[in-house]
C-alpha cells in the first residue's frame, strides 16, 4: 500500500551547514498493516511521515502510495497533499474551538476536495465514523467541552471519515495522561484493524510501538537502524542502539569465543562464558556485547555452581520494590547488571546470589559495549 524508496530530506539553513534530515531510507508498508516508525526526537521520523503527507518535499526518493506515485524527485512528481489518499492526525489534533463534535468531522466532507455529498450522506458517515470512535452521544457537543481523550478521538474521526485507503498518526497520544494513553492505544488499533485501513503511527514510546505495532522501524539520524516484527526486535536487536533504546538492556563486552549450528553461539566475557543467540554475520574472535534483559535473569538456589549453565554470582547493590516485581542491581566483578524479579522474592543489599541466564534469552550483537 505504501512504498518509500531512497527517501531525501536536507534542509539548507543560512547559520550553518545543510542538516540532512533524511538519508535514503527504504521500506514498504502492507495493505492493512499498522506500521510503526520508532525513534528519539530529531531522529526524522516525523519528517517521513510528513513527507509522504506531502506537507515537506523531499529532496530526493521515490513515495508510493497504492498505485499512485506521489513523489519522484527523477521523474519531477509531487502530488499535492489534498490529492494524496490519507488521513492524518496530529499532535495537537487540531479540534476548531467554535464548531460542535458532529461538524468538526464532517469538515473534510463538506469543504474537502472534490464534490460535496449530499446531506444525508454526509450525516450517514459522520454518525458512522462517530459511533466507531464512541461518540455518538457528543455529536451537538462544542469543542471547548471536550476532554484531551474526546479531543483525540474527534481528530481519528475526522482523519477517517473521507474513508482514506492510508492513516497517517504523528505521535497522537503525547498530550493524553497515561491510564487515557493506555486505553487510547487499545481502541486506535482495534478500530484500524476493524476497517483494515493501512496505518503509519510515529512515536518516540518504546510501550506504544510493542503494543500497537505489526511491523517496527527504529530510526537514529535519519536511518532506518532495523526494520522488524516489536517481538524479534526487543528480543533480538540489530545492534547496540536498538538495545538500549527498546527496553532496557545489560550490555556486557566480550569475543566470540564460538558459532554453532543455527544462531547460537558462545561469548566469552569478563564474568564468564555464556551460550547465547548471535547477530548475523558474527564470526569467532569478534568483539560483542552480550546484551541480557533485566526479565530474563533468573535467581538460582545457592548450591548452583557458578559457570555451569550460564549461571553468575553477583552482590545485591540495591533492591528497589515497584509493585510487580523487586529491580535490583547486582555487580559481578565490577559490572552492574539490572534484574527484574518477582516480589515475593525477597533480596536483601550485600547478598550474594547466583544468577542463571537461558542461552535463549541472552543474545551477542556486534560491537563493543
Amino acid at each position: 500500500m505504501i512504498r518509500v524508496s531512497g527517501l531525501d530530506k536536507v534542509y539548507e539553513t543560512a547559520e550553518r551547514d545543510a542538516v540532512r534530515a533524511l538519508a535514503g531510507i527504504d521500506f514498504e508498508v502492507r495493505e492493512g498493516e499498522f506500521y510503526v516508525l520508532l525513534g528519539p526526537s530529531g531522529c526524522g521520523k516525523s519528517t517521513t511521515l510528513r513527507c509522504i503527507a506531502g506537507f515537506e518535499e523531499p529532496t530526493g526518493g521515490v513515495i508510493q502510495i497504492g498505485d499512485q506515485v506521489v513523489f519522484s524527485g527523477v521523474d519531477g512528481i509531487n502530488v499535492q497533499p489534498a490529492r494524496r489518499d490519507f488521513g492524518i492526525v496530529f499532535q495537537s489534533y487540531a479540534i476548531w474551538p467554535h464548531m460542535d463534535v458532529f461538524h468538526n468531522v464532517s469538515f473534510p466532507l463538506v469543504h474537502g476536495q472534490g464534490s460535496r455529498p449530499p446531506r444525508r450522506v454526509v450525516r450517514e458517515r459522520v454518525m458512522r465514523v462517530l459511533e466507531l470512535t464512541q461518540l455518538q452521544d457528543l455529536a451537538d457537543r462544542p469543542a471547548p467541552f471536550l476532554s484531551g481523550g474526546q479531543q483525540q478521538r474527534v481528530a481519528l474521526a475526522r482523519a477517517l471519515v473521507r474513508e482514506p485507503s492510508v492513516l497517517l498518526l504523528d505521535e497522537p497520544l503525547s498530550n493524553l495522561d497515561a491510564k487515557l494513553r493506555e486505553e487510547m492505544r487499545v481502541q486506535i488499533r482495534d478500530i484500524t484493524k476493524r476497517l483494515n485501513i493501512t496505518s503509519i503511527y510515529v512515536t518516540h514510546d518504546q510501550l506504544e510501538a510493542l503494543t500497537m505495532a505489526d511491523r517496527v522501524s527504529v530510526m537514529s539520524a535519519g536511518k532506518i537502524m532495523q526494520e522488524d516484527s516489536p517481538l524479534e526486535i526487543y528480543k533480538h536487536p540489530a545492534g547496540r542502539f536498538v538495545a538500549q533504546f527498546i527496553g532496557v538492556a545489560n550490555l556486557i563486552p566480550g569475543l566470540i569465543e564460538s558459532v554453532g549450528d543455527g544462531h547460537m553461539g558462545r561469548v566469552a566475557t569478563a564474568v564468564g562464558v555464556f551460550d547465547c543467540t548471535l547477530s548475523g554475520g558474527l564470526r569467532g574472535g569478534d568483539p560483542a556485547a552480550l546484551m541480557i534483559r533485566p526479565e530474563d535473569a533468573v535467581v538460582q538456589p545457592e548450591d548452583r555452581k557458578e559457570g555451569s549453565g550460564n549461571v553468575v554470582r553477583g552482590e545485591v547493590q540495591s533492591v528497589v520494590f515497584v509493585g510487580e516485581m523487586l529491580d535490583c542491581i547486582l555487580s559481578l566483578s565490577g559490572l552492574d547488571l539490572r534484574i527484574k524479579v518477582h516480589p515475593s522474592k525477597t533480596l536483601t543489599v550485600g547478598e550474594t546470589v547466583a544468577v542463571h541466564v537461558p542461552p535463549e534469552r541472552c543474545h551477542a550483537i556486534a560491537g563493543t559495549a
